[in-house]
């Protein structure tokens, strides 16, 4: 899930790689507005996650990435 709750004229999106080698984004597009971007996996397991934000279409910057230990 991701939540942008700053009326700043910035988007904020999480970019993750699953265990069945996929890359994917999901991102809050309503901006400051209330309600967030959710996505899930069904079969594989998220490996890998970095936070990014920036103006669209313009810059973009993220996070150092997260990887998550095996459970």
């Amino acid at each position: 899930m991701v939540c942008d709750n700053k009326a700043d004229n910035l988007y904020v999106e999480a970019e993750y790689a699953t265990s069945m080698l996929g890359t994917y984004t999901v991102a809050d597009s309503n901006g400051a507005a209330w309600g967030c971007g959710e996505d899930r996996t069904y079969i594989s397991h998220v490996d890998v996650f970095k936070m990014c934000t920036g103006i669209r279409g313009v810059t973009r910057h993220c996070e150092d990435s997260v990887w998550i230990k095996r459970r």
